[in-house]
């Protein structure tokens, strides 16, 4: 009798641990699916705002030294459709923000850690900064974040414009 009641407890033991590591493994998988639907999105959103960079910004932004009180841009509505077709299950938000925001916009910048960066001048050159958002949601509740600093820098003797992206990092 005690022996059965041992292997009994052994067993129902050994299956609790089977259990834990399949959510365990479960839940890795989706936090990896999460990563990678936000890394796609990401790169989406940023070559898609590198290639238009020119319809989002105006030449007084250049040279204008106020600062935005409205510096979100607009991201097309179904703009991930392609992505979620692919990832079901999922939410995908995205912000692009001008980083020369006014100090009124600076409470709605903090829950994305939007820095205020003023453009800068470097000889012939004005360089703007903005800020891509990414935010990932599975079904469970699982969140992923993706941040892209992108740097728009115009010559102001040439009038050409360069768009890059400066450095991407994951919450």
């Amino acid at each position: 009798m005690v022996m059965t009641l041992i292997l009994f407890t052994l067993s129902m033991l050994f299956a609790g641990h089977v259990v834990d590591f399949s959510l365990k493994r479960h839940k890795a998988t989706n936090a990896v699916e999460n990563r990678l639907v936000a890394e796609m999105s990401l790169d989406a959103i940023s070559e898609w705002f590198c290639a238009r960079s020119g319809d989002f910004i105006a030449d007084e932004d250049f040279y204008s030294s106020l600062p935005k009180k409205n510096p979100v841009i607009a991201v097309p509505a179904n703009f991930f459709t392609p992505i979620l077709s692919c990832y079901e299950g999922r939410t995908i938000t995205a912000k692009i923000t001008d980083c020369h925001y006014d100090d009124t916009y600076a409470e709605a910048a903090k829950p994305t850690a939007v820095p205020q960066i003023p453009p800068i001048v470097h000889q012939d050159e004005i360089e703007l900064s903005f800020h891509v958002y990414i935010s990932v949601e599975d079904s469970k509740a699982n969140t992923s974040n993706a941040v892209r600093m992108i740097r728009v820098i115009k010559n102001t003797a040439t009038k050409e414009r360069k768009t890059f992206i400066a450095e991407t990092y994951f919450l």
